[in-house]
């Protein structure tokens, strides 16, 4: 079947150039006090003193994000969601967003971290192979908490768009240079970012890729997911088999607590689609990994961070 190729949709209008100064401004104040606090008093402090006030404020103003929370919910839980699972979801992103600025100052011996015993081959392949691999990941969970325990066994750089986020990108790299360091830019052209990774894999590096969101005007395809077809995007496949690629999967859930729970699979020893049958290989591709994001958002729905019409 010849899959079903689109592009997506372009990005809603900016605001106007002061409200969004305006509003980057208060974004990054509020950033660093939350920092601030998080270096000064600690983790438990910060979580109990400082989110529930931001999760509330955005409860109440956030009325895209609270529709696309009721929406994902209702599929990945399979019942109609209550303001209190609305709410659940907001608290464990802002969780999240709190304990990346923990592990930016060194906070990570805070946090515990279970890849559980049924991964373990999975797990040896991902930190002992001298080879290189393309890491596969989404915005569900944690990539920071996964970039941490991986990056302690083994040599990772990341896949970014460095001007998405700019503000908490910016503080976190003035806390920890060296992450930022192992980011390879996505905005640069398409053979320079594909020298640059395929370079890294010959060095040995984990590179990981977010592949579940497109960016604005991206080839995607539509596969489905929860229940009714959704757009993924095809550049990091069509990288990974020009590459001819290691491609690994990893997920790192928000568990509560201190707590955060990982998971690494083996998706391709090597992924090698013949070039006359590229589009209907990575069209296979995309729909077995939509598959297994559907298995773990089903796991753990509320660690869903794609605030917006997912199906749209």
């Amino acid at each position: 079947m010849k899959p079903e190729v689109t592009t997506a949709a372009p990005a809603a209008a900016a605001p106007p150039a002061w409200k969004a100064a305006t509003r980057e401004r208060q974004t990054g104040f509020m950033l660093r006090v939350m920092m601030w606090i998080a270096r000064h008093a600690g983790r438990s402090f910060t979580r109990w003193v400082t989110l529930p006030p931001t999760v509330l404020v955005f409860l109440a103003k956030e009325g895209a994000a609270r529709r696309a929370s009721r929406a994902f919910l209702a599929r990945a839980l399979g019942r109609a969601p209550t303001l209190w699972d609305v709410l659940r979801h907001f608290w464990t992103f802002a969780t999240v967003v709190q304990d990346r600025m923990l592990i930016a100052i060194g906070g990570f011996r805070d946090l515990t971290i279970d890849e559980g015993d049924r991964n373990a081959e999975e797990r040896q392949a991902t930190y002992s192979s001298a080879r290189g691999s393309l890491l596969f990941v989404s915005h569900l969970g944690s990539f920071e908490a996964m970039r941490e325990v991986v990056s302690t066994r083994t040599k990772m750089k990341l896949v970014l768009d460095k001007a998405h986020g700019a503000q908490l990108n910016a503080i976190l790299g003035a806390q920890n240079p060296e992450v930022m360091a192992m980011i390879i830019d996505a905005t640069q052209p398409g053979p320079a970012l594909a020298l640059a990774v395929r370079q890294s894999l010959e060095e040995g590096y984990r590179v990981g890729m977010m592949v579940d969101r497109p960016a604005a005007g991206e080839k995607t395809v539509r596969v489905p997911f929860l229940g009714r077809d959704a757009a993924f995007p095809v550049g990091p496949w069509a990288l990974a088999a020009a590459l001819q690629a290691r491609v690994m999967l990893g997920f790192c859930f928000f568990a509560g607590g201190k707590h955060y729970v990982g998971r690494f699979e083996l998706f391709e020893e090597k992924l090698a689609i013949p070039r006359e049958r590229r589009a209907a290989g990575i069209e296979d591709c995309v729909r077995r990994y939509a598959a297994r994001l559907e298995h773990y958002a089903k796991q753990a729905p509320y660690n869903w961070f794609n605030f917006y019409d997912f199906w749209q």
